[in-house]
């Protein structure tokens, strides 16, 4: 799957933390329904990655060479939620790997002052940065980003920035924010956001923002809380994103899977479905790298031979569902704006170049 002799070429995207203090309708932390939202029963929350993984595994000695970016995503939790993050950023700066990009994302509200002082310090160049996942000013932010608070968001962002940060600002667009593109552009050019960007909702989240009832109180979970995802045909075409960008995924418990989606399945279901398929196919714990080397598990005939056997001869699922040319749907549409033009560009797929920023909202 990669060649682990060549340096800076491989990705990694991390999910540090399933803790999040929002109640967005979109994310896998939740299932809607009923106008209701319901607990994913499948999802352990207040998880926290052991920043050991960093120190004394992933950038620890030649190891660090390996890799080309850091993305600070998640599937269920804000990356800003996990208490060691200096330390994780301190892991990566004094590594070997000089060139390192990373990056995190974050709904904004998390972390004291004190954390966006040091964070600056670290995320202050186009390629190590901070993005603002923030869709509308004031409390119109709330309409998806339930229990949000403002003023946070604005101390956190002007605390960053004034500190020397770069901030990139991330807009998911719906029904009833389209029109404000151009004031939010503005806005975030004036506090000293170096970038734009704005996404589609992938999610069809306009019904759950219009009929959710305020104050959330989250529902008891729901006994078939999975997705039961459409079996692979014979004439399966898939376009692997994890191989096309050398592209990895390390879980909150350590495990290095091929990409998010792959996350985002196995807890679905562990008993059925898609979710089943990739826990056997998995087996042990060998890509668990809080007990072994990274390169131990990237050079494993399990990810150098067997998933290209897998994806070619026996696909998973999860593999047809997101990848495959004619089904796949891992891809957003998304637009990078210049700040000296009041054009909205057009959304478009980034999978060409797989930019991993576009799998997440």
């Amino acid at each position: 799957m990669f060649n682990t002799d060549k340096f800076g070429k491989i990705t990694l995207e991390v999910e540090l933390t399933t803790f999040c203090n929002l109640f967005c309708p979109g994310c896998k932390r939740y299932r809607y329904e009923n106008n209701t939202l319901h607990k994913n029963n499948n999802v352990i929350y207040n998880q926290y990655l052991d920043p050991n993984i960093f120190k004394h595994n992933l950038f620890e000695g030649p190891n660090s060479l390996l890799w080309k970016q850091i993305e600070f995503i998640g599937t269920y939790g804000d990356p800003l939620g996990h208490k060691g993050i200096l330390d994780i950023c301190e892991a990566m700066v004094s590594s070997r790997n000089k060139r390192i990009k990373f990056f995190f994302h974050t709904n904004g509200t998390l972390g004291n002052e004190t954390v966006w002082k040091e964070l600056a310090k670290f995320c202050n160049i186009e390629n190590r940065y901070i993005t603002f996942s923030v869709d509308d000013l004031g409390e119109d932010n709330g309409k998806y980003r339930i229990g949000q608070t403002w003023e946070l968001i604005e101390r956190n962002m002007n605390t960053f920035i004034s500190n020397g940060g770069w901030a990139e600002w991330k807009m998911v667009i719906f029904k009833h924010n389209k029109h404000k593109v151009p004031l939010i552009k503005e806005y975030s050019k004036k506090i000293g956001c170096k970038k734009f960007r704005s996404v589609l909702d992938y999610n069809e989240s306009d019904r759950a923002i219009n009929f959710l009832e305020r104050p959330i109180t989250l529902a008891t979970p729901l006994s078939d809380n999975f997705v039961t995802l459409p079996k692979p045909t014979p004439d399966h075409n898939i376009k692997c994103l994890s191989l096309a960008g050398s592209a990895i995924y390390l879980t909150v418990n350590g495990d290095i899977l091929p990409c998010c989606m792959w996350n985002a399945s196995r807890s679905e279901s562990h008993e059925t479905g898609a979710g089943k398929e990739i826990y056997n196919w998995l087996g042990k714990d060998w890509n668990n790298a809080s007990k072994h080397d990274i390169k131990t598990i990237l050079d494993n005939n399990r990810y150098q031979k067997d998933f290209f056997d897998m994806l070619e001869n026996k696909p998973l699922r999860e593999c047809y569902s997101s990848c495959d040319k004619t089904v796949g749907s891992a891809d957003t549409l998304e637009a990078v704006h210049d700040f000296d033009s009041d054009i909205i560009p057009e959304h478009s797929t980034q999978s060409s170049d797989y930019d991993t920023t576009s799998q997440t909202r």
